[in-house]
């Protein structure tokens, strides 16, 4: 029963009323997991800074019952819960501070979620779209990487298709529960895919595939990749929302480039000018830039650096560690905008970093 209690905590308090991701990871930091949040007292969670309104979202017994209900659902569907503070929830999507508290998933994920690569596109794939994804993914193959995408048509299923075809494990985020599949005639493919992959999803049974799901649906795409593939798009296309949210994460992304005259490619063209994406010519050179062809060997060690003042050095350190975007170390380092601004631009002065697409930053080594 205690059991049965915790996996429903888990899922009860995302589903409270007022409860936010970084809500939740506070209170489960605090009370040790999330049924001791759903035990401790009104007084205790008063004192951790709960509101009233947030409490009774906890103590809401409609939503205990709800929880339990949906649960139940997933595991007639063959799928389970898996939540943030278990050590199966993917590692790369437990780094977004949005990322879900929970999710609901069926499939297969062993071996292949630490080497994640999303390709996505348009709906309206073009015969070179088609070509560009089957060559991509079989170039992939050596590098056993799983694909992530959306199950949509065009590029979405064309990714999965490849990977399939290629031995790949392929993950599809899904805009609605576990219980359906959207589009129905993917259903196939989908089934093909829960011998190595598999399917993840952040809504319960019984819902939908609304326009306002896709959104969530994909900074799931994004959050679960180390980088993101835009193949083909146009400027307002889903996949670019999908490639701005990657580049928030501190992903990497890369864009298709196109005929300037087809309206496929004016999405990857306009993120490429825009220094929004680097620009995809090869698996290769992509597999380089990720750091895929150096794995397991030891890194280049930095040049030993005498001529930087406290802050220049703090950059340093930083980036280090890994490229970064500009927002995320002015969070990181707690900065604003204009100091941050003059220390970098002192830094590429020296040679000692560079701007890459997306606006990140890495060192020069």
């Amino acid at each position: 029963m205690k059991l049965l209690d915790e996996l429903i905590a888990k899922v009860a308090l995302a589903r409270a009323d007022r409860m936010g991701p970084a809500t939740a990871q506070k209170l489960v930091e605090r009370f040790g997991d999330p049924l001791a949040i759903f035990q401790s007292s009104n007084a205790e969670l008063r004192d951790f800074g709960c509101h009233d309104q947030l409490i009774r979202g906890i103590r809401d017994e409609v939503n205990w019952r709800r929880a339990g209900e949906e649960i139940l659902e997933v595991q007639n569907e063959g799928g389970e819960v898996i939540s943030k503070w278990e050590p199966n929830y993917p590692e790369q999507l437990k780094r977004c501070l949005d990322a879900p508290i929970f999710l609901y998933v069926k499939g297969s994920f062993s071996g292949g979620m630490k080497r994640c690569l999303s390709i996505v596109g348009t709906r309206r794939s073009t015969e070179y779209g088609k070509k560009v994804c089957e060559r991509m993914v079989a170039e992939l193959a050596k590098y056993d990487v799983t694909i992530v995408s959306g199950l949509a048509f065009g590029i979405d299923i064309l990714a999965h298709r490849a990977a399939l075809n290629y031995g790949l494990p392929t993950i599809a985020c899904l805009a609605h529960g576990l219980d359906r599949i959207y589009p129905s005639v993917h259903a196939s493919d989908a089934r093909k895919m829960l011998e190595t992959g598999g399917w993840i999803t952040e809504f319960p049974p019984n819902r939908k595939p609304k326009r306002e799901n896709f959104p969530s649906r994909n900074r799931i795409i994004a959050g679960l990749s180390e980088a993101t593939v835009v193949v083909e798009s146009n400027v307002k296309g889903g996949s670019m929302i999908t490639a701005r949210i990657a580049a928030s994460y501190n992903r990497d992304v890369f864009a298709v480039p196109g005929n300037v005259f087809d309206a496929s490619s004016e999405g990857p063209n306009f993120l490429i000018q825009n220094m929004e994406a680097q620009l995809f010519s090869s698996v290769s050179k992509m597999a380089l830039e990720l750091g895929w062809e150096n794995r397991g060997r030891p890194k280049k060690q930095l040049r030993l650096l005498l001529d930087l003042d406290e802050n220049e050095q703090r950059v340093v350190d930083l980036l280090s560690q890994r490229k970064t975007h500009i927002s995320s170390m002015e969070y990181e380092l707690g900065w604003t905008p204009s100091t941050l601004s003059m220390v970098l631009l002192n830094l590429e002065l020296k040679s000692l970093i560079r701007l890459c697409p997306g606006q990140c930053y890495e060192l020069i080594h």
